[in-house]
């Protein structure tokens, strides 16, 4: 269930990033088709020349493919969703965006905090700890069995063919113990402590690949958020350089290679900030996955 959880909410943050991108290339189509015909208009009255109009149709055909490409992808992550939800049919699912505040209101304050959530609730790492209790108290059992066994016991009965009938009565403790049973209990102790070591060891080994899944996923939780805030700030950089450039073409001081250069940036920048947003979101979904949480649970 807890696998299921993280495939779901990843397909999900999939879909979501594939649909902002596609949004930014259909933009681009729309920004690289009106600089065409602005293009082919000034050339037409000798203001551009014709590798301005050349520059133009290619940013455009690039532009397209690229929007062709991430369109494709959308359907890809759409199928995958449906998939992973259980249905085999064609949706046009459209996902609510991640919400970065509810995000950071499940986050743990800390990585020890993220750890700590963990030791109770992984249920690979609850089986291994209840295997290496189980395994410990066999070893218990069988030292037990090498002392001996006291007991206490009651009886009465009544018996004869005819009355008065005679009667009997038994009262007394009663003590049992086989000084040599030619090592069998001896033996078993052995087995039982070779299972409780190797249950010891996978219940350690378990420890440590859910420590590693923790601690990765709140890793990459950082580092996404790092490069959203550089992001945003690459942004902003980009559509004033942009909006330069523009500047600077349309007053014919500027090249198209200077605004075709400003425009991929522009792009760049917006695309870098919607993976690294999916890939925050991604993040949270694996830290669930390594705390151990299903899709009941935030």
């Amino acid at each position: 269930e807890v696998a299921q959880a993280f495939a779901v909410r990843t397909a999900y943050f999939e879909l979501d990033k594939n649909l902002q991108l596609l949004g930014v290339a259909r933009a681009t189509v729309a920004q690289f088709q009106a600089r065409l015909d602005q293009v082919t208009e000034l050339e037409k009255v000798g203001k551009r020349i014709p590798y301005d109009v050349t520059k133009a149709k290619v940013d455009l055909g690039n532009a397209e493919l690229a929007e062709i490409t991430t369109r494709n992808a959308v359907a890809t992550s759409r199928a995958t969703l449906v998939t992973t939800v259980g249905l085999a049919e064609v949706v046009e699912w459209v996902p609510d965006p991640p919400d970065a505040a509810a995000h950071a209101s499940y986050a743990p304050e800390s990585f020890d905090a993220a750890w700590a959530a963990t030791l109770p609730s992984r249920p690979r790492l609850a089986a291994a700890a209840a295997r290496a209790r189980a395994s410990s108290a066999v070893v218990d059992a069988r030292v037990a069995a090498l002392y001996p066994s006291l007991s206490v016991g009651f009886g009465a009965g009544k018996a004869g063919s005819k009355p008065p009938l005679p009667w009997s009565l038994d009262f007394g403790p009663g003590i049992r113990w086989t000084p040599f049973d030619g090592f069998q209990n001896l033996a078993a102790i052995d087995e039982s402590v070779a299972t409780l070591r190797e249950a010891r060891t996978a219940f350690a080994r378990e420890q440590q690949l859910a420590w590693l899944g923790v601690r990765t996923a709140w890793i990459a939780i950082e580092d996404a958020t790092q490069r959203l805030a550089l992001t945003d700030l690459l942004v902003r950089s980009a559509e004033e350089n942009y909006a330069l450039a523009q500047g600077r073409f349309d007053a014919g001081v500027g090249t198209s290679i200077d605004l075709s250069d400003a425009s991929q940036a522009l792009v760049s920048a917006q695309a870098d900030r919607i993976r690294a947003r999916a890939d925050r979101a991604i993040a949270y979904a694996r830290l669930a996955q390594a705390v151990g949480l299903t899709a009941r649970q935030p």
